[in-house]
């Protein structure tokens, strides 16, 4: 089974590796270094080509991974696989912050058309597209109380920090996405 490399369980377990590891995969040597203390430490082998994949560092991301490969980077990051990860996630999701430095999109420099991924824990993604004046339309909602087609405004993104969002539809309303740990996937598609 193949999962997303751009979840936010995704992000949190890079970050829970780079915690063990004490520090930040930034370079191949970083890489090289960091299989080496995986295997030692867990006695399970994997590739730094396909750390430097998941981690984006790689001129050829990619866009799923395996559930071995996530079983691996779970044990080493003190979990017993994967799975147990994502409970650890769900359980604990109110009590993780300041985990993702912070990633910006100046909205204000967004050209009309340009889509975006954000998602914040445990597990919620929303696709959408700008439609100029601050304003993005839903395309795609996983996991999220906010529907396809909703308008809403937005300012300012930023990863480790809420996005609030208002829904001009809706007078004095706002949807906040990651109110407690704040966005941990803002991406251009």
């Amino acid at each position: 089974m193949a999962v997303r490399t751009d979840t936010p369980q995704i992000a949190l377990l890079k970050k829970a590796v780079e915690e063990k590891l004490g520090y930040s995969l930034k370079t191949h040597s970083n890489f090289m270094e960091a299989v080496s203390e995986i295997e030692d430490a867990i006695g399970e082998q994997i590739s730094e080509t396909t750390m430097e994949r998941i981690w984006e560092y790689s001129r050829k991301p990619y866009e799923t991974t395996s559930v071995k490969t996530l079983n691996v980077l779970s044990v080493f990051a003190g979990h017993g696989d994967w799975e147990q990860f994502l409970a650890y996630v769900k359980e604990t999701s109110g009590t993780e912050s300041g985990f993702m430095s912070g990633k910006t999109v100046d909205v204000a420099s967004l050209e009309q058309g340009t889509r975006l991924l954000i998602g914040w824990l445990p597990d919620r993604q929303c696709e959408m597209k700008y439609l100029g004046d601050f304003r993005f339309i839903v395309e795609k909602s996983v996991n999220a109380s906010i529907h396809t087609g909703t308008v809403l405004e937005c300012r300012r993104l930023q990863t480790g920090l809420p996005a609030y969002m208002d829904l001009p539809d809706r007078k004095g309303s706002c949807y906040v996405a990651g109110q407690k740990n704040g966005l941990t996937t803002l991406k251009i598609l």
